[in-house]
C-alpha cells in the first residue's frame, strides 16, 4: 500500500470547523463537543465561526463578528448568512498546512464556504448537514421566489458532489439525500 510522505512527516492533522454558531453553553453544542473530541484524537482544530459569545479557550476559534439573531427578519438573515460566509472564507484562507475542512449547516452559506476553501487549498470537504436546505425554509414559506428555489436547489446539488464525506443527523435525512444525489 502506498505511504503518503505528507502524512508521515506531519503527525498532526489540522482541520478547519466551519460552523456559524458556536457555543460550549447553550443548545447548539454539537460544534464545540465534535472538536473537543477530535482534539482528543490528535486533531489541531480551528473553528471558524460568527461569535464566541462563550469566550471557549480549550479550542482554537477565530470569529467573523457577525451578528445574528433568530427574529431577524428574511433580508437581515440573508445580509448575516452572507456576511459570515465571506469573512469564514478570508479567515481561513489564512491558515496554512490545513488538512481537511468540515463544514456544518445550516445555514446553506456554511457549505458554500467550506466547499469554496476546501477547493482553493486542494484539501478534502467534509460536510455536516444538519438541516435539509434549502427544503426547510421553501416548506415553511420563507422562500417563495421559484428563480430562488432553483438557485437554492442547484446551490445545494453542487455543495452535495463536492463533498468528499457527507454527515447527516438522521436515516429520514440520509434518505433524503440518497433520494436527491440519485
Amino acid at each position: 500500500m502506498p505511504v503518503n510522505k505528507y502524512e508521515i512527516e506531519r503527525e498532526v492533522m489540522k482541520l478547519i470547523y466551519i460552523t456559524q454558531h458556536f457555543s460550549s453553553k447553550s443548545g447548539l453544542t454539537r460544534p464545540y463537543e465534535i472538536s473537543k473530541h477530535l482534539k482528543k484524537l490528535g486533531w489541531e482544530i480551528l473553528v471558524v465561526c460568527g461569535e464566541n459569545q462563550d469566550d471557549v479557550t480549550d479550542i482554537a476559534v477565530k470569529t467573523t463578528r457577525t451578528k445574528y439573531n433568530q427574529k431577524y427578519g428574511f433580508v437581515k438573515r440573508v445580509l448575516s448568512f452572507v456576511h459570515y460566509m465571506l469573512k469564514s472564507i478570508l479567515l481561513a484562507l489564512k491558515e496554512k498546512d490545513v488538512d481537511a475542512v468540515y463544514a456544518s449547516s445550516p445555514p446553506i452559506t456554511v457549505g458554500i464556504a467550506g466547499a469554496l476553501v476546501a477547493k482553493m487549498k486542494h484539501r478534502s470537504f467534509i460536510f455536516e448537514v444538519r438541516d435539509v436546505w434549502p427544503d426547510a425554509p421553501i416548506q415553511l414559506g420563507f422562500i417563495q421566489n421559484r428563480s430562488l428555489k432553483k438557485i437554492m436547489i442547484r446551490i445545494e446539488r453542487w455543495l452535495y458532489k463536492a463533498a468528499d464525506q457527507i454527515i447527516v443527523l438522521s436515516p429520514a435525512m440520509e434518505k433524503n439525500l440518497v433520494k436527491k444525489r440519485g
